[in-house]
């Protein structure tokens, strides 16, 4: 039972470990990815996974996060209910320029 446990914990990690290259990888290519207030909320809150890894990638010249100035407002609020203790790391990644801004359509 033990060994099926660790087979399965292996497994875990390196398609962790796969996803990540895969994300750095993209980081040499100009890329531009636009935000949904949910990849905003999982990048800030949680240290894991591919929306904290594509905030990472937004801190490298290659990589361009955008994200209507509506969501921001809203995810900021968001965050600063349910975690407010993240709510200084998505004003520091704005202010960073990581985030690049665009108006919402009326």
């Amino acid at each position: 039972m033990a060994s099926n446990h660790k087979r399965r914990k292996k497994k875990a990690i390196s398609r962790k470990i796969w996803q990540y290259k895969a994300f750095w990888e993209i980081a040499h290519e100009e890329s531009k990815y636009l935000l949904d207030s949910s990849a905003l909320i999982a990048g800030v809150i949680s240290e894991n996974g591919a929306a904290h890894v594509l905030l990472q990638l937004g801190e490298t010249e290659n990589v361009s996060l955008k994200i209507s100035e509506f969501v921001f407002n809203e995810t900021t609020r968001s965050i600063g209910r349910k975690s407010p203790e993240n709510l200084e790391n998505v004003r520091e990644r704005s202010r960073r320029q990581e985030l690049s801004f665009f108006k919402t359509p009326t």
